[in-house]
C-alpha cells in the first residue's frame, strides 16, 4: 500500500502542475518569499510537500522490519489525507515533479526490499 500512497503523492505534484498551468494568473506565485502556505489561498508550497515525501522516503528506507513501514505508510496516508487537498492548483515546476517521482520510486524500491526479502515471492 505504501507504493500507492507514494504514487499518488506524485501523481498529485504532477496533476497539480498541469492544473496550475491552466488556471492561475500570469502574475507572481501563491507562495511567500519563506516557502511558507499563502494564507490567501490555503495552497501549499511544493517545496515544502517534497521535503515531507522525501522524509516518508527516508523513514521508509531506514526502517528493519515490515512492521516499521506499516507504521510509515499509516503516517505517510493521514499526511495524504490532511494536505493532499492542498496541492490542487499548486504551481510546480518539471524539476520538483521529477523530485516526487524520484522519492516515490526510492520508497517503492525500499519498502520492496524490507517487506520481500530476497527469495521470497
Amino acid at each position: 500500500m505504501l507504493r500507492l500512497t507514494g504514487l499518488l503523492v506524485a501523481v498529485c505534484l504532477a496533476t497539480a502542475c498541469k492544473d496550475a498551468k491552466k488556471s492561475s494568473p500570469a502574475s507572481g506565485s501563491s507562495t511567500t518569499a519563506a516557502g511558507a502556505t499563502d494564507p490567501a489561498d490555503g495552497r501549499a508550497d511544493p517545496e515544502a510537500m517534497l521535503k515531507k515525501l522525501e522524509a516518508f522516503r527516508d523513514e521508509a528506507c531506514a526502517c528493519p522490519e515490515p512492521t516499521c513501514v506499516f507504521d510509515v505508510e499509516r503516517a505517510m496516508k493521514n499526511w495524504l489525507i490532511t494536505e493532499g487537498p492542498k496541492l490542487m492548483g499548486v504551481k510546480t515546476t518539471p524539476a520538483q515533479d521529477a523530485r516526487g517521482q524520484a522519492a516515490s520510486a526510492a520508497m517503492e524500491a525500499c519498502v520492496e526490499r524490507i517487506t520481500k526479502p530476497t527469495g521470497q515471492p
